[in-house]
């Protein structure tokens, strides 16, 4: 596991064989009993998994709590580009009962994909908590219901998840197999010690340590922290702060939580690690404003208001403006003033990830010169769609830029000796940049 860095991050010498970008998901649990959906940061989000719709052991589905928020859900999230998915969850014997069953099983699947229909969901995930260990049949059936459910889901393009525990018994029940049939797990790295120091930062390599040792690949892993305090969640976040709490602290009277540092903490380990993302539980618990955890996570996984310098990987050369008097290139040995750029937040606009640069040296915006059909350059007085940009973790400190206007991909052309240029459709070595943050 690569070593935790929260400050300066700037990874030289990877080869362009790793960098290819993934996104990086922020997933949030909304209830149907906390929190409203008109409160929901959804430029901060890619997903929004909405709790709960109950199955029974024949496969049959109870009504849906508060279906008007769900349709909600849906209505805002499509509109700022964010994927709904509606989360299955039932005591442990009913899924056991169910996942016995064959004729149970396909009931269930015909439901559940009726119910994603009715709504206009992206997807499912299955919150079986938790499958016994092998040899038990509960842990083989478990792996056959989402195997069947991953052959339906996907076959309609829709998306399969899972929330599994962050280690030990609760988690053995989940064969290797499994990996196979979700998009992503969601580890549920919380609730695993009481009062002060729950949910640690060290959990998260624990965690991170047991799923890679079953073969979890880090693009599948997508990392849960709690929005609460314990013991036994009695008070979100929002509460604990209004008490008097620390934002920024992990403990308070006896309760255990995650503040602002451990979050954001986290939010660098899971990128540095290049894991598939983050998961909340749960957005209703949020606090607002500038207390707020999703904004404080957001905020390291796309560095808003940040200086920073980009490295060209193939060349290890540095981005420069040119005084914005002739287009950006990667052709510096060292980062000064030319070579700064401020990460400029244009999500509200445009969704989760956009971002505009500012050339530190002349406070013009960099475009995407001619709808992307000429080089990159520092001219602009203010960010429109030429001057905005999507940004991706390729992982290990490192970047791709997506040109919104034209959605194709900054490249350091020719190995960094022409001018950079939005022209690529798959971002590889040359167009992955190392991040410097100052």
């Amino acid at each position: 596991m690569l070593a935790l860095v929260f400050g300066f991050i700037l990874l030289t010498g990877i080869q362009s064989s790793l960098a290819q970008p993934l996104q990086f998901k922020v997933v949030g649990f909304e209830t149907s009993w906390d929190g409203s959906v008109s409160s929901i940061q959804f430029n901060k989000l890619t997903h929004v998994i909405y709790a709960f719709l109950i199955p029974n052991s024949d496969g049959s589905l109870q009504a849906i709590d508060n279906p008007s928020k769900l349709q909600s859900l849906v209505s805002a999230g499509h509109a700022a580009g964010v994927k709904v998915l509606i989360s299955c969850q039932a005591p442990a014997p009913t899924w056991g009962a169910l996942a016995y069953n064959a004729s149970y099983i396909s009931a269930f699947i015909n439901n559940v994909e009726n119910f994603v229909s009715q709504y206009g969901l992206d997807g499912v995930d299955i919150d079986w908590e938790f499958p016994s260990p092998a040899p038990s049949s509960s842990a083989s059936n478990y792996a056959n219901l989402l195997s069947q459910l991953s052959s339906s889901l996907h076959g309609r393009g829709l998306l399969l998840t899972a929330d599994v525990a962050s280690w030990g018994t609760e988690a053995d029940g989940v064969l290797s197999s499994v990996f196979n049939s979700v998009d992503w797990l969601n580890i549920m790295d919380y609730d695993n010690s009481n009062g002060v120091g729950q949910s640690t930062l060290a959990s998260v390599s624990t965690a991170l340590n047991y799923w890679e040792g079953k073969g979890l690949s880090a693009s599948k892993a997508v990392m849960g922290v709690p929005f609460y305090g314990d013991p036994n969640g009695q008070y979100s976040f929002a509460q604990l702060i209004s008490m008097g709490a620390s934002p920024y602290g992990d403990s308070w009277n006896g309760y255990g939580y995650n503040g602002i540092t451990t979050i954001q903490q986290k939010a660098q380990l899971c990128l540095q690690d290049n894991l598939g993302g983050m998961m909340i539980w749960e957005l209703g618990n949020d606090a607002t404003g500038s207390d707020s955890l999703l904004s404080a996570m957001y905020a390291v996984i796309v560095p808003i208001g940040r200086t920073i310098s980009l490295q060209a990987q193939n060349n290890g050369e540095w981005v420069s403006s040119n005084d914005g008097n002739s287009p950006l290139i990667a052709n510096r040995p060292a980062a000064n003033f030319w070579e700064q750029f401020v990460v400029v937040d244009e999500s509200s606009t445009y969704g989760y990830g956009h971002i505009s640069l500012q050339a530190t040296v002349n406070s013009e915006y960099v475009s995407a010169d001619n709808a992307g059909s000429s080089p990159l350059i520092a001219n602009r007085a203010s960010a429109g769609t030429w001057e905005t940009f999507y940004w991706q973790n390729a992982g290990y400190g490192a970047v791709s830029l997506q040109s919104y206007i034209n959605g194709l991909w900054v490249c350091a052309d020719n190995d960094g000796a022409s001018p950079l240029i939005a022209n690529r459709t798959i971002p590889q070595g040359w167009e992955t940049f190392n991040v410097k943050l100052w």
